[in-house]
């Protein structure tokens, strides 16, 4: 497996994704300009590169670095913005994501907003953490 993003909560961080979402990682430039396009937030905003710096520093680095440097978010603003994306591809095709990997990005974002509406109906804080 290359680079994906998990749903992390900030309540339940131990509890990892069990879903890979390599799509939205690979295709995150293509959707962050469909969300300007939208008017929508960019799903990047959520991104959380900690752990994947951490995992691939050439330095030594202290367990809790990665920790203190996470961002969290309310979920509402992610969901809004994986929403407006979700409709714009179940809508048709979308240049610059091939025809091919559209249904498996539908299902990753469908995955993702199940994960962060969940996380809302906790009250909890969420991220989509970059992991190698």
């Amino acid at each position: 497996m290359g680079t994906t993003i998990w749903v992390i909560r900030k309540a339940r961080p131990e509890e990892a994704d069990e879903l890979d979402h390599s799509l939205l990682f690979d295709t995150i430039d293509v959707l962050d300009r469909l969300a300007d396009e939208l008017g929508s937030r960019r799903l990047s905003t959520f991104f959380d590169w900690s752990a994947h710096a951490f995992d691939t520093s050439d330095e030594e680095l202290p367990q809790a670095w990665a920790s203190e440097r996470e961002s969290w978010h309310a979920p509402d603003p992610a969901i809004a913005a994986v929403l407006a994306i979700l409709d714009r591809l179940k809508a048709g095709e979308v240049p610059g994501i091939d025809p091919d990997d559209r249904v498996g990005l539908i299902d990753e974002l469908d995955d993702c907003v199940s994960k962060l509406a969940f996380a809302r109906s906790e009250d909890d804080l969420i991220q989509l953490r970059v992991v190698v």
